[in-house]
């Protein structure tokens, strides 16, 4: 069984649509930390907003997906939750791109477009697409269909022979996060905790700072990550996504010139 760091905790049920996992992302924030020296930080993954049903990586979000942002965007306001807009990571596919930089109002230049979000049954994160792979998932679908395709590459079963396994995408995702997105945003926190704390302006409001990361990406990637936390969930709706709560501890992770 796959084990994750012991600092970060996980929605329940693990993917959720958008208004719900931000309700709960909120209270798991605000979950006293007994470590006070811990920096408790989070990353909404998050399946990119609406688009077309027939589709390519070309494809844009609609306008029912711009609707769906702005109302999404103002959940996150009224639970208080602050965005760190240099810790805005994308699939560089354009949908993707869209709704992180309209999620965390910045422009697209500043996404960050990475590879390492994009674990699929035909293509391991950071490497090119496997077109063998994507052959055999294409004859799946039409054999079975999405549903029970995205099932079949979950169990493993001998149909899904040619495919990329699951738990591989979930693992290489997974660590990418850890070391891309929970660490460094949670070393750039607990620097600005600790700084704070050795000034003349130090506050209780001032050491209860929570910033998030968003990690916007496809269905099938955030399926892939969820198989190796305990969930064997095929589908994902439009915004909604998985979160990780991270405490980041300076002695599990020092820092260099603190």
């Amino acid at each position: 069984m796959f084990e994750i760091d012991s600092n970060i905790s996980l929605s329940k049920p693990l993917i959720q649509d958008f208004p719900s996992l931000v309700s709960k992302f909120r209270d798991a924030l605000d979950n006293d930390i007994s470590q006070n020296n811990f920096q408790r930080i989070g990353v909404l993954i998050l399946r990119h907003s609406d688009r077309p049903v027939i589709h390519d990586n070309e494809t844009i979000i609609n306008k029912k997906g711009i609707v769906r942002i702005k109302k999404y965007r103002e959940i996150l306001s009224s639970k208080g939750i602050s965005i760190d807009s240099d810790f805005i990571f994308s699939s560089p596919v354009i949908r993707c791109v869209q709704t992180a930089s309209r999620m965390a109002q910045i422009d697209e230049s500043r996404v960050h477009k990475v590879r390492w979000i994009l674990g699929s049954p035909w293509n391991l994160p950071n490497e090119d697409e496997v077109l063998s792979s994507r052959t055999t998932w294409e004859k799946m679908k039409y054999d079975f269909g999405s549903e029970k395709s995205r099932e079949i590459w979950l169990e493993g079963s001998i149909e899904s022979e040619g495919l990329i396994k699951s738990e591989i995408c979930g693992k290489i995702n997974y660590q990418s996060i850890l070391n891309n997105v929970l660490i460094p945003l949670g070393s750039k926190y607990h620097l600005e905790k600790f700084k704070i704390a050795d000034s003349d302006i130090m506050s209780d409001e001032s050491t209860k700072i929570n910033p998030i990361a968003i990690c916007c990406t496809h269905d099938i990637c955030i399926i892939g990550l969820a198989s190796i936390l305990q969930s064997k969930t095929t589908f994902v709706p439009f915004l909604g996504g998985i979160f990780l709560c991270f405490d980041f501890d300076p002695a599990k992770y020092p820092m260099e010139n603190l």
